[in-house]
């Protein structure tokens, strides 16, 4: 029978999932493993640990008013936590297309060259062109994160600790997928990102951006037929916040440069954001990231759901349970010259 893993499937609990493998004991967490099974299966492949479907990692809400939640929160322990600061993620939020489920390595065919054209006279034969095609590549890289909780954590836990453990592997993975799609290396075991990417536009800034040198961005992705799709800017904070603090013409009357929130702002008409995702250390150390393009043009490839490994013996003199997660992905931009950055862009 197959194991239904929509994100409404069932209960998949992380917590019930650790102590099973921490234990040996598989009598509370049959459908985890079940799940986990069912993952295994689908991609071919066998996990280091155990397979944690993404869709599982999603955080659900539990109220303390009434319903489940109410019986499972002791009466001195506080139902909201604190989560530390973490940079926004902006990546897939501006469009980037996911391709999840992937095996082997992919290959995704691109034409780089179009037939061609030609008025001709009467009974003249037409020459020949030819069309042009390469691929773009996607082969699985690995990230990694590791914790640990103690044997008392997993045994006292209220369903909140179940949260905290979902948003901390989302946050710790899903951010240095998308930091990878911006500042990935190629080298090194990372993904190649924007800013590595080959034939990518560039627009010099020589300090702090100008209106008409952002507009020359936006016009370098349209002078190569690429100014459709999900387009839109991102950068850092700190520039998003001179750039709205600075006038787009000195004159009378003038409107900043980037108008509305840091958040959701907008810039020489498109859409911007702002994450500290986007380096502010480039160059020789104080250039700022922008980046302008269609962010469909940016694939990340997924090769496995999150692969967690349950170690209770390293520290077992403790009772403390080391967990590490493993996620395999690539990034590919399809078209360089959908996308354009900034270099030299400065806030003094």
């Amino acid at each position: 029978m197959q194991v239904d893993l929509s994100p409404n499937a069932g209960e998949f609990n992380l917590i019930r999932l650790v102590a099973a493998a921490a234990s040996g004991d598989w009598s509370q967490a049959g459908y985890e493993r079940e799940v986990s099974q069912e993952l295994a299966h689908r991609s071919g492949r066998n996990p280091r640990g155990l397979f944690v479907p993404f869709a599982a990692l999603q955080t659900r809400t539990l109220t303390t008013a009434g319903g489940s939640g109410a019986a499972l929160v002791p009466a001195e322990h506080h139902s909201e936590l604190i989560d530390i600061l973490r940079p926004a993620a902006r990546v897939i939020e501006m469009g980037a297309t996911v391709m999840s489920g992937l095996v082997g390595n992919v290959d995704i065919p691109r034409q780089n060259a179009s037939a061609t054209g030609a008025w001709i006279a009467e009974d003249d034969a037409v020459s020949p062109s030819d069309l042009g095609f390469d691929s773009v590549v996607l082969t699985p890289k690995t990230i990694g994160s590791m914790t640990q909780w103690s044997r008392r954590m997993l045994i006292q836990s209220v369903p909140q600790i179940e949260d905290i453990a979902r948003r901390d592997l989302v946050a710790v993975i899903g951010r240095a997928i998308d930091q990878a799609a911006l500042h990935g290396l190629g080298n090194s075991n990372q993904p190649s990102g924007i800013y590595a990417a080959a034939n990518v536009n560039s627009v010099a800034m020589g300090g702090v951006p100008t209106f008409g040198k952002l507009v020359d961005m936006v016009a370098e992705v349209a002078k190569d037929n690429a100014l459709a799709g999900r387009l839109g800017f991102i950068t850092t904070p700190g520039m998003a916040a001179k750039l709205a603090q600075t006038l787009v013409a000195a004159s009378a009357g003038s409107a900043m440069i980037w108008s509305g929130s840091l958040n959701d702002g907008m810039l020489a008409g498109e859409k911007a954001a702002a994450t500290n995702q986007a380096l502010a250390t480039l160059g020789a150390g104080s250039e700022h990231a922008i980046l302008f393009g269609n962010w469909a043009e940016l694939a990340v490839g997924l090769f496995s759901s999150i692969d967690l490994l349950v170690d209770p013996y390293t520290y077992a003199d403790r009772g403390r349970v080391r967990l590490t997660a493993f996620c395999d992905c690539d990034i590919a931009v399809r078209h360089g010259q959908s996308f354009c950055k900034a270099t030299g862009a400065t806030v003094t």
